[in-house]
């Protein structure tokens, strides 16, 4: 019985009598927009910026030979 009343009351139209005007309405648009660019960018930086560095490390591992990892070994002050 109270799930019947609870949803005959939640199914009624009310009126709200409030105004929502333009500027509500970019708000809420701006909001939505700042908490998606921050979710992109807690990915990039939790994922992307590591990947990035792994791949760095082992492209330029590869590149360097035997010369480029004795540099600076025979230099004298």
């Amino acid at each position: 019985m109270p799930i019947l009343i609870f949803l005959i009351i939640f199914l009624s139209a009310f009126s709200a009598e409030a105004y929502i005007g333009p500027g509500l309405g970019s708000g809420v648009i701006g909001v939505v927009l700042g908490i998606l660019a921050a979710i992109v960018l807690a990915v990039v930086g939790v994922i992307w910026y590591p990947l990035k560095r792994v791949l760095k490390k082992r492209s330029g591992a590869q590149k360097e030979g035997p010369i480029a990892k004795n540099k600076g070994q025979g230099r004298s002050l």
